[in-house]
């Protein structure tokens, strides 16, 4: 759209043009320069000057639509972080005879690993890790859809075949 205003500036200075070869000088107008003062500005400095401001709006305008698109990004990025961090513990439950420790360092601000360590009813430890393929926003949902059908199912005291079958 803004670069219709030099196109509109060249097409009426045409029309002077045609203007002029058929006898129409009051044409001549449309191509006159506009006097300023002490200088003169032309037809076409104008049409130039109104594309400039056509383009900084549109350029201000794509630059507030990135601004808020990452802002909301960077919201919603930082909700999954903190659900992550309350879904995947920061130790593991005691286990007798064992010495279990795990730290969870994700390559983006989310991550599709996990683990879990579920207290079963008859006082066993079920271990479970896992890695959700892909990585950011959409492999951490999928962690959290895992996690949370693994935990109703620890307490049925079943093995881990029939653990992953069921979840």
């Amino acid at each position: 759209m803004p670069s219709i205003f030099p196109l509109l500036t060249t097409s009426v200075a045409d029309l002077d043009i045609v203007g002029d070869y058929f006898g129409l000088h009051r044409l001549a107008v449309l191509n006159n320069p506009v006097p300023l003062g002490h200088f003169a500005i032309e037809p076409f400095d104008i049409a130039a000057l109104l594309f400039l401001l056509a383009i900084g709006v549109v350029m201000f305008i794509r630059f507030t639509r990135v601004s808020r698109e990452q802002a909301r990004t960077a919201a919603e990025l930082q909700a999954a972080r903190e659900i992550q961090q309350r879904l995947v513990p920061a130790s593991l439950p005691p286990v007798a005879g064992y010495k279990l420790e795990a730290v969870y360092l994700p390559a983006e601000e989310v991550g599709g690993d996990f683990y879990q360590g579920l207290e079963q009813n008859d006082g066993a430890t079920l271990i479970v890790m896992g890695d959700v393929s892909g990585k950011g926003l959409k492999a951490a949902m999928t962690v959290t859809l895992a996690i949370g059908a693994l935990r109703p199912l620890a307490d049925e005291q079943m093995g881990p075949a029939e653990l992953l079958a069921r979840a």
